[in-house]
C-alpha cells in the first residue's frame, strides 16, 4: 500500500514561505513516515494559502485533509487509535526558540515593532473560520488546529512551552500530529477511531471541488460561489 501526498497552492502566487516550508520540511518527513509503515494506504492533501474573507481573521495558512486506510497509531492516554480521515488547520510560524514564548497553553510568538501575537488565539480563529465555512457549503466535517514552528525542533519546543498545547516542531512526526488531534477530542469515539467527517464516501471530493473553484478565480467569500456549490449538491444554504 502507499500514501500519496500533495500540495495544492491556492493563492496563485509561487513560492509562499508556507509552500515552501511544506516542501522542505513536513512532506519529506511524511514519505519517510508512512514509507517505514508501508501497510498504510490513502491519500494526504495540504491546501495552502486559503483566503476567506470573514471573521476575525481572513486566511488558513494550510489546510490538511487526509483519507487512510489501516492507519494505527499508538497514542498516550488513547492507546491504539485508528486514524481514518482527518481534517486540520495549520497556522505556519518560521520562529525560532528565541522568537516564540509560552504562557500556560497559549504560544506567543513575536514580531519587530510589535507586540507578541498570541498564535494559539489565532489558530482558534482560523479553525472557527473554516468549520462555519464548511457548514455554509453543506460540507460535514470536524475541523481541528495545530501551529507548526518550524524553526525549533521538537527538544526546544519541550523546553519553551511545558504545558499541554497544540504545536508541532520541524522535526515532529505523524504519531505526534494525531496525539495532538486526539488530545483535542472530548471522548473518542467507541473502538478509539478518528473519524472528522459524516460523509465517507465524498468527503475528499467534497473540499477538492470547493478548492478546485477557487483555483479558477472564484472568492470562497462570494455569496455567488456558495450558492453553486450548494446547487451542485442539491441544497439551499441562503
Amino acid at each position: 500500500m502507499a500514501v500519496d501526498i500533495s500540495i495544492v497552492n491556492i493563492s496563485g502566487k509561487e513560492n509562499t514561505r508556507e509552500e515552501e516550508a511544506l516542501y522542505d520540511y513536513m512532506l519529506p518527513n511524511f514519505k519517510n513516515y508512512f514509507e517505514q509503515h508501508d501497510e498504510i494506504g490513502g491519500q494526504i492533501i495540504f491546501y495552502v494559502n486559503n483566503l476567506i474573507f470573514a471573521g476575525p481573521t481572513k486566511d488558513v495558512d494550510i489546510l490538511m485533509v487526509a483519507e487512510l486506510d489501516n492507519c494505527y497509531v499508538d497514542v498516550p492516554n488513547h492507546d491504539r487509535v485508528r486514524v481514518e480521515r482527518l481534517c486540520t488547520t495549520i497556522e505556519a510560524k518560521s520562529h525560532g526558540i528565541t522568537g516564540a514564548f509560552s504562557q500556560g497553553q497559549n504560544i506567543f510568538v513575536k514580531y519587530p515593532k510589535e507586540s507578541p501575537h498570541n498564535a494559539t488565539k489565532q489558530c482558534k480563529h482560523e479553525m472557527d473560520l473554516l468549520s462555519s465555512f464548511f457548514k455554509r457549503v453543506g460540507i460535514s466535517s470536524w475541523v481541528t488546529s495545530l501551529i507548526w514552528l518550524y524553526g525549533m525542533n521538537e527538544d526546544e519546543l519541550a523546553n519553551m512551552a511545558p504545558e499541554a498545547h497544540n504545536a508541532i516542531a520541524v522535526d515532529s512526526n505523524f504519531d505526534r500530529i494525531v496525539e495532538l488531534i486526539c488530545n483535542q477530542c472530548s471522548v473518542l469515539p467507541m473502538g478509539g477511531f478518528l473519524n472528522c467527517s459524516k460523509n465517507n464516501s465524498s468527503f475528499m471530493q467534497d473540499i477538492a471541488r470547493v478548492f478546485s473553484g477557487v483555483k479558477q478565480g472564484k472568492s470562497l467569500n462570494t455569496i455567488k460561489t456558495l450558492n453553486l456549490f450548494s446547487k451542485e449538491k442539491g441544497e439551499s444554504i441562503f
